[in-house]
């Protein structure tokens, strides 16, 4: 065993026929940003002990696996762990003690290059390490590094090499955001391509990212890839924690008393078998002693799903809005359709490679996975936990407020609720003017695309209102209703919308009186009174383009 200063072991069960150790009687340091497995031991910080997923890896005898899980949910640490653990020593540092305790200690560990030096290479072969050591190599011998580099490490060692790729996907989705997509695209088919199939030299080859990205042939002709996402239960309990690793860190911690609320904020990612907790965020919650805050959403640019949620359509909307207003998390979810094959040209276009971000970037979690004949994937999708919800209701505003600036929101959905009508027609004329880069009026079903806008921009009103969207009432289907909840029923309206689309803007005027008269016809005011809402506003929006009118009465 190491000694107790420089390892501090807090160990907890993985499943029912696992050994339990007791956690330390006084809490050890907590790994914040910590992902180099050499000095996360070596400098005593808490480990919650993953070390079986050597063995797993191992064993599993792949030539290539794929491993996708969200962000920071310790693919950099269990890869650093492989590294220390097939390495003699990194960056001069042995490893041979590092492992022990650990479940895996029965096991052994092997290498690592100076391949400058290298009696078994040429002084091409040599000159081509240098280059790409001093970032000299061009695109054509960067393409070609990962066989080159394995090969000179086979001559040097006369042992296959075991390659480890982490975050194979960040600058994929890097040149997507920046617009260098299908450059890099095609770099990454050769880097991947080269050093993956039938290469000779590799022994083993373990990838990790957030997306499987292979539809574009990133790895094309890799026949022998093994993949592991959210949906499968290779390897799923050894990315972010488990309930009985979490209830052990509580009792080392001392945060007992807040169980269930740690379970409510930050449990219910499905990853195979198991119910995962975000490993992010139990750390920030225990290095606070127990605080619930974000920790997890607060830590990257959610620019690219705020671009996505503005510009996805009625469909998706309206899927979404019962999810994000649900307090009880996973009492809702909605069945769509899941593509594991990311592409990111189509995330603006397809709305089920949308879900699929969402769902493989920790957004939302999967249950009742189903598989058809032609390997189409099926599952009920539902918002994980508080944290991830707070996301969505925080920054839905913003998603949707840009244009009007916060103030502007707040004012356009104040006047909708207390019925100053023409002033919220000036609003949303002024929203549609300035926001037409984001939307597109011209698809088969605009009716659809204004029913997802106007569910969007006024979903800042659920923390005061209840949002139905196209459910039955009266004689037929409204569009949107928007119900004051508690004491405000008795000084707010009850409110339904119905929106009309037409060609020529001439005719705007009257489609919303026709929207508004088709109200009255179905008796959508039905549900409102239903629920003893006794004053009740509707509204007749007809659009065309970026110009709307509005009736109501």
């Amino acid at each position: 065993m190491l000694e107790s200063r420089y390892h501090r072991l807090l160990e907890f069960p993985m499943s029912a026929n696992d050994s339990t150790n007791n956690p330390p009687a006084a809490p050890s340091k907590l790994p914040v940003g910590v992902s180099d497995f050499g000095n996360l031991i070596r400098e005593g910080y808490t480990f919650v002990d993953k070390s079986l997923l050597l063995k797993e890896v191992i064993n599993e005898g792949a030539a290539a696996s794929l491993i996708t899980r969200p962000r920071r949910f310790g693919k950099t640490l269990n890869l650093s762990m492989l590294q220390h653990f097939f390495a003699r020593d990194v960056r001069g540092q042995p490893t041979a003690r590092l492992f022990d305790g650990l479940e895996i200690s029965k096991d052994t560990a092997c290498m690592d290059p100076e391949l400058r030096v290298s009696e078994a290479l040429s002084v091409t072969q040599k000159g081509d390490v240098q280059r790409i050591l001093e970032r000299k190599a061009d695109l054509s011998q960067l393409a070609r590094a990962f066989k080159r580099l394995s090969e000179f490490l086979y001559r040097h060692y006369q042992k296959p090499v075991l390659l480890l790729i982490d975050e194979y996907d960040t600058p994929i989705h890097a040149a997507y955001v920046n617009g260098y997509y299908q450059e890099m695209i095609n770099f990454m088919r050769g880097l991947l391509g080269e050093g993956l199939k039938d290469n000779p030299y590799l022994y083993q080859a373990v990838v990790t990212g957030i997306l499987r990205v292979s539809r574009e042939s990133l790895f094309s002709g890799v026949n022998n890839l093994e993949v592991y996402t959210v949906l499968d239960r290779g390897y799923s309990r050894y990315f972010g924690f488990t309930e009985a690793e979490v209830a052990g860190l509580s009792r080392g911690f001392n945060v007992e008393h807040v169980s269930s609320e740690i379970q409510s904020w930050y449990n219910g990612y499905r990853f195979g078998d198991y119910v995962i907790y975000n490993p992010w965020s139990i750390i920030g919650c225990l290095k606070r002693q127990g605080e619930m805050r974000p920790y997890w959403v607060n830590t990257s640019d959610n620019a690219l799903l705020k671009e996505l949620m503005a510009k996805a359509n009625a469909d998706f909307k309206q899927a979404m809005e019962p999810l994000i207003q649900n307090n009880g998390i996973h009492n809702k979810a909605t069945e769509q359709m899941i593509d594991p094959n990311i592409v990111f040209g189509d995330l603006s276009k397809n709305t089920t490679a949308l879900w699929s971000l969402l769902l493989f970037s920790g957004y939302l979690t999967a249950t009742d996975i189903r598989y058809d004949q032609e390997g189409i994937v099926t599952c009920r999708l539902s918002i994980p936990n508080l944290e991830v919800q707070g996301l969505y209701k925080r920054h839905i505003k913003e998603w949707f407020s840009d244009p009007l600036g916060q103030k502007g929101y707040s004012d356009f959905l104040n006047c909708l609720t207390t019925g100053k009508l023409q002033e919220f027609e000036v609003r949303l004329k002024q929203y549609l003017r300035e926001s037409a880069s984001f939307f597109d009026t011209s698809g088969r079903h605009p009716e659809k695309f204004y029913h997802g806008l106007v569910l969007g921009l006024i979903a800042g009103l659920r923390e005061t209102h209840s949002i139905y969207s196209n459910r039955e009432s009266g004689y037929g289907r409204y569009e949107i209703a928007v119900l004051p909840k508690g004491d405000s029923r008795a000084n707010l309206p009850g409110i339904i919308m119905e929106f009309k689309s037409v060609e020529n803007s001439q005719h705007l005027d009257k489609e919303a009186e026709n929207a508004l008269a088709q109200i009255d016809r179905r008796w959508y005011r039905a549900e409102l009174e239903q629920h003893h809402i006794q004053h009740i506003l509707t509204i007749g929006l007809a659009f065309s383009g970026k110009a709307v009118a509005i009736c109501h009465a």
